[in-house]
């Protein structure tokens, strides 16, 4: 029988009396598809941060769910593209 040792490590800590916020970004698009229908494709990412953070986590997420965005409207126009036969 082996016997297992336990280590007590310190691997970080955090003030608890610091303010945070939650922010979030929700976008969403309505695209026409070529066989004369539409779709909505939409994306939202929310991440905690320390209130002096807002301002540039916001900023972060938001490009993000941009870029995000752009990708499933991209392939939602492809898929739509198949659906007609082009």
């Amino acid at each position: 029988m082996s016997k297992t040792k336990q280590e007590d490590k310190e691997v970080g800590s955090k003030d608890v009396t610091a303010r945070v916020a939650n922010v979030n970004v929700n976008l969403g698009r309505r695209i026409g598809l070529p066989n004369y229908s539409d779709a909505r494709v939409g994306v939202s990412l929310t991440l905690p941060c320390d209130l002096e953070n807002v301002n540039e986590t916001y900023e972060e997420i938001q490009e993000w769910c941009f870029t995000r965005l752009d990708e499933l409207t991209d392939k939602a126009l492809e898929t739509g593209e198949e659906d007609d036969g082009a």
